[in-house]
C-alpha cells in the first residue's frame, strides 16, 4: 500500500501500514460496520488501489445512527475507526481538530462549505482528508514533537 507519488514518504509509512492491514485481518473486537469503514477508508488513502466512497459510507453510518452533529460523530462506536487507525494519542488530537473543524464558520477549496453548519455531510470530505493527513503523520513514526521541529533536534533548529 501507498500513501502517496512521493517514494520517501511511502517507505517511511510502509511498515505501519503493513501493520494495520494485518491487523484488521486478525482482529476480532471490531464490528463488521466498523472493519468494512476502515477497509473503505484504507482503500481511499492507497495510492495504487481502487477507490472507494468512504464519504458516503461515513453519512450513511451518521444517518443509520442519527448524528447530526460532526462534533458528536466520532464520540461513539465510530471512535473506533481512528483508535484503529491513529492510536490513542493521535486519535485524541484528531478528535480535537476534528471538533475545531466544526466550530469553524468557514473552509477553503473545491469542498468548502456554502454555509455555517455542524451536519456531517457537509463536512464528510474534511473528515476524509484530514483523517488521511493524520494517518500519513502517525505512519511516518515521528512524535508530534518531531514533526512540530521538522525532525529536527534542538542543535539542528539552532543552526538553521
Amino acid at each position: 500500500m501507498k500513501l502517496s507519488w512521493n517514494a520517501t514518504l511511502n517507505k517511511l509509512c510502509k511498515g505501519y501500514l503493513n501493520e494495520l492491514e494485518n491487523k484488521l485481518k486478525k482482529t476480532r473486537h471490531l464490528s463488521d460496520d466498523m472493519q468494512a469503514l476502515i477497509k473503505s477508508f484504507l482503500s481511499y488513502v492507497d495510492y495504487d488501489g481502487a477507490k472507494t466512497d468512504f464519504t458516503s459510507e461515513l453519512i450513511d453510518f451518521a444517518n443509520q445512527h442519527e448524528i447530526k452533529d460532526v462534533a458528536k460523530l466520532f464520540d461513539g462506536e465510530l471512535k473506533a475507526l481512528p483508535l484503529f487507525l491513529l492510536g490513542e494519542e493521535w486519535t485524541e488530537l484528531w478528535l480535537l481538530y476534528m471538533q475545531a473543524e466544526a466550530e469553524s464558520p468557514y473552509t477553503v477549496g473545491y469542498g468548502r462549505r456554502s454555509m455555517r453548519s455542524k451536519r456531517v455531510d457537509l463536512h464528510s470530505n474534511n473528515i476524509q482528508s484530514n483523517l488521511k493527513a493524520f494517518l500519513s503523520l502517525k505512519a511516518t513514526g515521528f512524535t508530534p514533537i518531531q514533526i512540530l521541529r521538522g525532525g529536527r533536534t534542538p542543535e539542528e533548529i539552532k543552526e538553521l
